[in-house]
């Protein structure tokens, strides 16, 4: 039997801030503080949904995947018209340009720890782990410290034979995500309906590290450990011709 019984929530705090701080900078920038519930996760072509004991969804209400506490993105539009004086060759080169930064600052996203083993004997393996013991470390570590342990490893363990996990679906939080992206362009007129564009654009132009979810599989060789990050920077330089 394929039955739709889900439920979710969602409230949220969200501001918003407009302002043309100048004739050539304008702001805008957006905050969201936020949870989310949701009563099981039933995403994707499974019947099973990830759901750690079919006969029992209660177990399965908790964080959706989606929930991130603090979320903010602001986007800057600078231009760069600044000299006012007389040589018509500074006037051309150092005018017009435009950069445009996007600051994102959000909370990391929730994550669940399994036990890696089919211990409720329902023939899926996807059963969660008990927890025993306070799983949380604090995140303002040195950064090696925060890659090889994020969370209190000792605080699962496996659930007896034939029973379920104790620990809540998404109970850990994954690191947060600091990016900056940048792009800086400007128009050369050709002809009147003629514009020639030179434009860089650039991903995570400060190279800053945001870590990816630690392993979260007991079972694994590296569980609790971090091996992944998000993309370093990139760069992308292009033409654009409009006519």
């Amino acid at each position: 039997m394929l039955e739709s019984n889900g439920t979710a929530s969602y409230h949220a705090l969200q501001i918003k801030v407009r302002k043309a701080m100048s004739r050539t900078i304008s702001l805008t920038a957006f905050y969201t503080y936020s949870k989310s519930l949701s009563s099981e996760q039933l995403d994707g072509a499974t019947t099973s949904g990830g759901a750690e004991d079919g006969n029992n969804l209660a177990l399965e209400h908790g964080r959706s995947d989606y929930d991130q506490r603090h979320n903010f993105v602001s986007a800057l539009i600078w231009n760069l018209s600044y000299y006012s004086g007389s040589s018509r060759l500074l006037k051309n080169v150092l005018n017009g340009w435009t950069i445009s930064p996007i600051v994102t600052l959000s909370s990391g996203f929730p994550f669940t720890v399994s036990a890696g083993k089919d211990n409720n004997l329902d023939g899926v393996t996807n059963d969660r782990a008990n927890i025993v013991a306070n799983p949380f470390l604090d995140p303002h570590r040195l950064r090696a410290q925060v890659i090889g342990q994020w969370f209190n490893t000792a605080a699962f363990v496996a659930s007896p034979l034939g029973t379920d996990g104790n620990s809540a679906r998404n109970l850990l939080d994954g690191p947060g995500i600091r990016n900056v992206d940048m792009g800086i362009f400007r128009d050369f007129s050709l002809r009147e309906r003629t514009k020639f564009q030179v434009r860089g654009e650039f991903t995570n132009i400060f190279n800053l590290v945001s870590l990816n979810a630690p392993n979260s599989t007991l079972t694994a060789s590296t569980f609790g450990q971090i091996t992944t990050a998000r993309e370093m920077r990139q760069l992308q330089l292009g033409l654009r011709l409009t006519f």
